[in-house]
């Protein structure tokens, strides 16, 4: 008991408050490796002594009989968050310490939206602070007097930081940090997979560092140009397999609209400039020529493709393509039955010895007679 009682009266008359994960931390480790449970125990005792009052959300506790103080000692959450502090009655020297605290602490008034810093780091704090604040409102006042006095460093310190973090929440630095949680949330996970760049790699690992720190409001110029390396990287990735994309079915569109197919259909009158649109529509889609991608955007406003999205695209052109052909050939030949055949299909692999060759030439063959049979019409590539 007398070590602990020693640590709270010396840490109060700093004007530290003294919470139960910093005893937590400082009886577990070395010099004395007690359990949380022994910890937990002892402060018990000296509750029940007079000797000590805990603080748990805002309200103080001095009587054990009270059923509202034990949960500090049989929660650990709440025990990590209570405070205790040695209990004793107030003289001059407490009363100017508590004036003077007092004066520091309500020297501006802190006004944070509690909205704007829910999902911050150090939002658990603060909410800590500010329900410890409205619970001293409501303390007798010698109550009130012994906790400035006690604990009025600590809440001088909190307040310090609850008027970084409220300039922090001003609407252009929130604005940053929102684009930053999107950079690392969203952004990043996608170029990560697709980049070897060491230095774009530290400069995530920074940004999602200075994000997780409840000192982020020192940093937001910091937080700011991190999140624009990341969002630069994705543009210039972006824009790379748009192109690419782009380019390939830009490609496959001439390509068909140079077939003899094409032709019939575009100098046939029964066929309207809608039908032949429809037909190469799905390769239109995918050819966006008007690349607009907003500053901390995923996706192209026009075509609205991610990138996974444009990769399924390329990979996936030929088959795409191949439907585009199969309702061109309908178009331009109703009721006949036609086919591609790739011969690379029958010819792929390595041909080494004659018997070879004539072993695939004769499967080409195969097929290509049961098509004829059937009275389908073929096109070879």
């Amino acid at each position: 008991c007398k070590e602990i009682l020693s640590y709270l009266i010396k840490e109060y008359k700093y004007g530290n408050k003294v919470t139960g994960k910093m005893l937590e931390t400082h009886f577990q480790g070395m010099g004395y490796g007690w359990d949380r449970d022994v910890i937990q125990l002892v402060l018990a005792v000296l509750l029940r002594g007079g000797a000590v009052e805990v603080t748990y959300q805002g309200r103080k506790y001095r009587n054990h009989t009270d059923p509202a103080c034990r949960i500090p000692f049989t929660k650990v959450p709440a025990f990590r968050k209570a405070s205790f502090a040695p209990r004793e009655p107030i003289d001059l020297h407490t009363l100017a310490d508590a004036a003077r605290h007092y004066e520091e602490i309500t020297g501006k008034e802190v006004d944070i939206e509690e909205g704007a810093i829910v999902d911050l780091p150090g939002a658990e704090s603060m909410e800590a602070f500010l329900q410890t604040v409205e619970g001293i409102l409501d303390m007798p006042p010698d109550d009130c007097v012994k906790t400035l006095a006690g604990e009025g460093k600590t809440y001088k310190e909190l307040r310090s930081q609850a008027l970084q973090l409220a300039e922090a929440t001003s609407k252009e630095n929130l604005e940053i940090i929102k684009n930053a949680g999107n950079a690392i949330k969203n952004i990043w996970p996608i170029v990560a997979e697709r980049t070897d760049d060491e230095k774009l790699k530290e400069k995530a690992e920074e940004l999602s560092s200075l994000l997780a720190s409840e000192a982020f409001y020192k940093s937001i110029e910091a937080i700011r140009q991190a999140s624009d390396y990341v969002f630069e990287a994705y543009a210039k990735l972006y824009g790379k397999i748009h192109q690419e994309r782009t380019n390939i079915y830009d490609e496959a569109i001439q390509a068909i609209k140079g077939m003899p197919e094409w032709a019939i259909i575009a100098q046939d009158p029964a066929v309207s400039t809608q039908e032949q649109e429809a037909i190469i529509r799905p390769l239109l889609a995918r050819a966006c020529h008007d690349l607009d991608l907003h500053e901390s955007a995923i996706a192209c406003t026009t075509c609205k493709a991610s990138i996974a999205q444009m990769e399924t695209d390329i990979a996936a052109k030929d088959a795409i393509v191949d439907q585009a052909i199969k309702k061109l050939q309908q178009t331009a030949a109703p009721g006949e039955q036609i086919e591609r055949v790739r011969v690379s299909k029958f010819l792929a692999g390595k041909l080494e010895t004659p018997e070879d060759v004539e072993a695939a030439v004769n499967e080409l063959k195969a097929y290509l007679l049961k098509l004829i049979a059937s009275g389908t019409k073929i096109v070879l590539e």
